[in-house]
């Protein structure tokens, strides 16, 4: 037996929405959530679901299955549908956060329960820098931070990222990803790729032109310090191996690693040529 739906609504609520620059942002809409509700009128669980997916009798005769959202949290459940129509299960899961080793406060928001991704925020001396809105947030410094886009998680062609300052001044956004590399004596190496036209989403250079595919070493503002490495094809689309091997491969600052340039050729690069100290 299929469930009813019953809506209520009161107030506002919060969604995440994105600007035409595709910056995500909490937009506060009429508040709509729902209760799945059985043929009297009563609820299968007791909260109000402002995004849910309801699965029933194709996954497991009998249940239904319950995944949802709510203020920020996020529920999974199941029911009998075999007559009895009684709430079995329901957990809720609340966003973790943590304290970094700068003392910056990692918030999180569940918007919707699309894998159970959790959206990201960040928290300075007490008071909101970043609202969790996006779906990754890294502070590999403590004056840079890392805002990651899209479904950035499900592949390294997917999504991509932009670095800040404490000021919120955009750095670079011309990656899919950056990675920086601690080293000894305080050394760091940065590592970023595009993986152009294959990227899944669009990213641009700072003109405003399609970035091409490549890996390059960045300091730590973002800006590019090597020559470009090239990206492995190979039929049927990209190996990630170049992009993987270029960050395992750093282990000192004294190394020199061989990799290939953009024409396929094989280059040397000194990493105490492309290593900082922040």
């Amino acid at each position: 037996m299929a469930p009813y739906l019953g809506i209520i609504s009161e107030g506002t609520m919060k969604i995440i929405s994105e600007d035409e620059n595709r910056e995500p942002f909490f937009e506060e809409v009429p508040d709509e959530r729902h209760y799945l509700i059985n043929k009297d009128g009563i609820p299968f669980f007791d909260v109000p679901l402002e995004d849910y997916i309801p699965m029933t009798e194709a996954d497991e005769p009998g249940k239904l299955f319950i995944y949802g959202t709510a203020k920020g949290n996020r529920y999974e459940g199941w029911s009998q549908i075999d007559g009895s129509e009684r709430l079995v299960r329901m957990e809720e899961t609340e966003p973790r956060t943590f304290v970094d080793e700068f003392g910056y406060e990692h918030t999180g928001f569940y918007a919707n329960w699309y894998g159970g991704y959790m959206k990201h925020g960040l928290n300075i001396n007490g008071e909101v820098f970043i609202e969790p809105v996006y779906s990754g947030l890294t502070v590999p410094f403590k004056d840079r931070i890392i805002l990651w886009y899209s479904a950035f998680m499900q592949g390294q062609n997917c999504g991509y990222c932009r670095m800040i300052d404490l000021d919120k001044n955009a750095l670079t956004d011309e990656y899919n990803r950056i990675d920086f590399i601690g080293l000894e004596d305080g050394y760091w190496a940065g590592v970023a790729v595009s993986y152009g036209s294959d990227s899944e989403d669009p990213i641009f250079d700072r003109n405003g032109e399609p970035m091409p595919e490549g890996i390059w070493f960045i300091d730590k503002d973002g800006n590019r310090i090597s020559k470009t490495m090239g990206l492995v094809q190979e039929e049927g689309g990209f190996e990630y191996e170049g992009y993987n091997f270029v960050k395992e491969a750093i282990t000192s600052v004294n190394d020199v690693i061989t990799v290939l340039d953009e024409n396929g050729e094989e280059m040397k690069i000194a990493i105490k040529d492309c290593a900082f100290k922040p």
